[in-house]
Protein backbone atom coordinates (compact mmCIF):
# COMPACT_ATOMS: atom_id res chain seq x y z
CA UNK A 1 0.00 0.00 0.00
CA UNK A 2 2.80 2.41 0.86
CA UNK A 3 4.51 1.89 -2.49
CA UNK A 4 1.18 2.38 -4.31
CA UNK A 5 0.77 5.69 -2.51
CA UNK A 6 4.34 6.73 -3.36
CA UNK A 7 3.78 5.81 -7.03
CA UNK A 8 0.52 7.76 -7.02
CA UNK A 9 2.31 10.80 -5.55
CA UNK A 10 4.98 10.60 -8.26
CA UNK A 11 2.21 10.40 -10.87
CA UNK A 12 0.73 13.57 -9.33
CA UNK A 13 4.12 15.27 -9.48
CA UNK A 14 4.66 14.26 -13.11
CA UNK A 15 1.17 15.51 -13.97
CA UNK A 16 2.03 18.80 -12.28
CA UNK A 17 5.25 19.07 -14.32
CA UNK A 18 3.34 18.32 -17.52
CA UNK A 19 0.80 21.02 -16.72
CA UNK A 20 3.35 23.65 -15.61
CA UNK A 21 6.37 22.74 -17.80
CA UNK A 22 6.57 26.28 -19.21
CA UNK A 23 7.24 27.70 -15.75
CA UNK A 24 10.54 27.93 -13.91
CA UNK A 25 10.47 24.55 -12.14
CA UNK A 26 13.10 22.91 -9.98
CA UNK A 27 13.32 20.32 -7.19
CA UNK A 28 12.95 22.93 -4.47
CA UNK A 29 9.86 24.57 -5.96
CA UNK A 30 8.10 21.28 -6.63
CA UNK A 31 9.25 19.88 -3.30
CA UNK A 32 7.53 22.75 -1.50
CA UNK A 33 4.31 22.22 -3.43
CA UNK A 34 4.21 18.49 -2.63
CA UNK A 35 5.82 18.77 0.82
CA UNK A 36 8.92 16.71 -0.05
CA UNK A 37 12.57 17.44 0.53
CA UNK A 38 14.12 18.26 -2.89
CA UNK A 39 16.59 15.34 -2.71
CA UNK A 40 13.88 12.85 -1.73
CA UNK A 41 11.66 14.16 -4.51
CA UNK A 42 14.45 13.69 -7.03
CA UNK A 43 15.08 10.09 -5.86
CA UNK A 44 11.36 9.26 -6.16
CA UNK A 45 11.15 10.70 -9.67
CA UNK A 46 14.30 8.84 -10.72
CA UNK A 47 12.98 5.54 -9.31
CA UNK A 48 9.79 5.80 -11.35
CA UNK A 49 11.03 7.46 -14.58
CA UNK A 50 14.73 6.55 -14.70
CA UNK A 51 15.48 10.28 -14.95
CA UNK A 52 16.11 13.04 -12.46
CA UNK A 53 13.40 15.66 -12.20
CA UNK A 54 15.53 18.06 -14.25
CA UNK A 55 16.14 15.44 -16.97
CA UNK A 56 12.43 14.60 -17.05
CA UNK A 57 11.51 18.27 -17.39
CA UNK A 58 14.03 18.79 -20.22
CA UNK A 59 12.78 15.68 -22.04
CA UNK A 60 9.17 16.79 -21.67
CA UNK A 61 9.95 20.29 -22.94
CA UNK A 62 11.80 18.89 -25.95
CA UNK A 63 8.88 16.54 -26.67
CA UNK A 64 6.58 19.59 -26.67
CA UNK A 65 9.00 21.48 -28.92
CA UNK A 66 8.93 18.56 -31.37
CA UNK A 67 5.13 18.77 -31.43
CA UNK A 68 5.34 22.49 -32.26
CA UNK A 69 8.01 21.91 -34.91
CA UNK A 70 5.87 19.23 -36.56
CA UNK A 71 2.52 21.00 -36.37
CA UNK A 72 3.22 24.72 -36.70
CA UNK A 73 5.27 27.22 -38.64
CA UNK A 74 6.04 29.25 -35.53
CA UNK A 75 9.52 30.76 -35.43
CA UNK A 76 11.99 28.68 -33.44
CA UNK A 77 12.53 31.48 -30.91
CA UNK A 78 8.79 31.49 -30.19
CA UNK A 79 8.71 27.70 -29.74
CA UNK A 80 11.66 27.92 -27.37
CA UNK A 81 9.76 30.49 -25.29
CA UNK A 82 6.51 28.49 -25.41
CA UNK A 83 8.12 25.32 -24.06
CA UNK A 84 9.83 27.06 -21.16
CA UNK A 85 13.42 27.51 -22.29
CA UNK A 86 14.94 30.92 -21.77
CA UNK A 87 17.83 30.56 -24.16
CA UNK A 88 17.77 29.49 -27.82
CA UNK A 89 21.37 28.26 -27.95
CA UNK A 90 20.98 26.18 -24.77
CA UNK A 91 17.74 24.72 -26.14
CA UNK A 92 19.40 23.92 -29.49
CA UNK A 93 22.28 22.12 -27.76
CA UNK A 94 19.90 20.03 -25.62
CA UNK A 95 17.59 19.35 -28.59
CA UNK A 96 20.49 18.05 -30.68
CA UNK A 97 21.73 15.90 -27.81
CA UNK A 98 18.26 14.32 -27.41
CA UNK A 99 17.25 13.96 -31.07
CA UNK A 100 20.48 13.98 -33.07
CA UNK A 101 19.23 16.99 -35.07
CA UNK A 102 19.39 20.70 -34.58
CA UNK A 103 15.84 22.11 -34.37
CA UNK A 104 15.83 23.73 -37.83
CA UNK A 105 17.06 20.56 -39.49
CA UNK A 106 14.51 18.53 -37.57
CA UNK A 107 11.70 20.68 -38.90
CA UNK A 108 12.96 20.37 -42.51
CA UNK A 109 13.51 16.60 -42.27
CA UNK A 110 10.12 15.82 -40.76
Amino acid sequence: RGSDYAKHRVDDILAYIQKHYTENLDNTTIGKIFNYHPNYLNRRIRTITGQTLHQYLISYRIQKAIEYLQSTDLPLAEIVRLVGFGDLSHFSKLFKRKTGYNPSSYRRER
